[in-house]
């Protein structure tokens, strides 16, 4: 019955993992509303554990950090307690026992032989992302800590994972809340969990109506939307989604999809995408997020700042707020206050390299050409980079016409080997 449970599920997680924009919620963890009722279940009725202590939860999420910082993913795959997270799935949902132990199998064996959302955040990390713990915190009477993913090419995610005690008294992680998805795990495995099991029983079909029941009907076109995503054939899981029932394109997990897909086919998509989410889910604890980027390609700048605003609440002092927040005054063409964010995301931050970018772009755009060419040398001396031919990248058209990239490369050239791309 589970065999199609693979991208049904988890594969889902993958993209929520992966997006290049990752979403906002209240790092409580299960807060936020989805409309859901499949996926509705009391917080305080879900299975969990014993509460570790600030000690043990912070000792577990720095090993995790350290892990991740070189791509091994395999201890935060050993860190989760899978078997709890399959519990909290299928809490509340009347099915007979070797059906749940089926899918619990089934779902375990998928994590196993494919590896998972760790597998997927440690290649991020291998081609230039990072995973960086930014707090671990006691919060509604539970022990959270919040991780943010950093991809390698631009965007933003968090997962806030649960910690509680197992049987052995271990500290390890129940849950995982993916804030572009805003709800744990559980929650989006509980979704498809729901839908299998109708898929697989007309009497519980039956009983389920609206979006449930046409995603139990139409599971293989969303686990082929998911495939061309993982492929990167966004255009073409675009036309999956437009193909579903309209009931279908409302369901929170398609659109996630869908979104997932915008990203990759583009701004206008992406946009739409946005609107279509917010139309749905107007209330969605992920919503400031997404709306971001939407705000500010209508050039309503305060908006998408009060969104960033909104987002800092949510997930608290974090400096690439202050990039985002950087890169939207430029947008407004507001450099100076660009700058300020720019240099506070640095002095809170010192290696969060996407704020010397982002004030290299403050530099061109007011060519301020000797500001360039500083923080050139500086990003050089600070970070293992190698930098692209500037002379192919239209955003430094002016700059390489001037003299200081003349003795910025003159200088390049005195300090690099043959090797170097600007040598060549």
């Amino acid at each position: 019955m589970f065999d199609r449970l693979w991208w049904g599920g988890w594969g889902l997680c993958l993209c929520l993992a992966a997006g290049l924009a990752g979403g906002c919620a209240p790092a409580s963890g299960t807060s936020g509303k989805s409309g859901d009722q499949a996926a509705a279940v009391p917080s305080e009725e879900l299975p969990g554990g014993e509460m570790p202590s600030v000690e043990e939860a912070t000792e577990l999420a720095e090993r995790i950090e350290a892990a991740m910082a070189v791509g091994d993913e395999g201890v935060l795959n050993k860190a989760v307690d899978w078997n709890l997270v399959c519990s909290r799935s299928i809490a509340g949902i009347d099915a007979p026992k070797d059906v749940q132990i089926e899918y619990r199998t089934g779902l375990l064996k998928g994590i196993t032989d494919k590896g998972g959302l760790p597998k997927q955040v440690a290649q991020q990390v291998l081609q230039g992302g990072s995973y960086r713990l930014m707090d671990v915190r006691q919060k509604d009477g539970e022990m959270r800590a919040l991780f943010r993913l950093l991809l390698p090419e631009a965007g933003v995610n968090y997962h806030d994972l649960l910690l509680v005690r197992d049987n052995g008294g271990r500290a390890r992680v129940g849950d995982i809340y993916v804030f572009l998805s805003a709800e744990d795990l559980s929650t989006t495995f509980r979704r498809f969990y729901v839908a299998m099991l109708a898929e697989n029983n007309r009497s519980l079909l039956e009983k389920l109506s609206g979006k449930m029941a046409e995603l139990a009907n139409h599971m293989d076109e969303f686990q082929a939307m998911g495939t061309r995503i993982q492929t990167g054939q966004f255009r073409e899981a675009l036309d999956i989604y437009e193909s579903l029932p309209e009931v279908l394109k409302m369901e929170k997990a398609v659109l996630i999809l869908r979104y997932q897909a915008a990203v990759g086919a583009g701004s206008a998509e992406t946009i739409q995408a946005v609107r279509e989410f917010k139309k749905h889910y107007p209330d969605d604890a992920c919503i400031d997020f997404l709306s971001i980027d939407l705000h500010a390609s209508t050039g309503d700048f305060d908006q998408a700042l009060e969104c960033i605003d909104q987002v800092e609440k949510s997930v608290g002092d974090d400096p690439y707020l202050n990039v985002l927040r950087a890169s939207c005054l430029v947008a407004a063409k507001r450099y100076e206050a660009a700058k300020q964010a720019a240099n506070a995301a640095i002095e809170a931050e010192p290696d969060l390299i996407q704020a010397y970018w982002t004030l290299v772009t403050i530099s061109l755009e007011m060519k301020d050409f000797g500001e360039v060419t500083r923080l050139l040398d500086r990003i050089d001396a600070s970070f293992e980079i190698e930098f692209y031919d500037l002379t192919q990248i239209p955003e430094y058209a002016e700059y390489v016409k001037s003299p200081e990239y003349e003795k910025w490369l003159e200088s390049r050239e005195q300090k690099q080997p043959e090797s170097d791309p600007l040598n060549q």
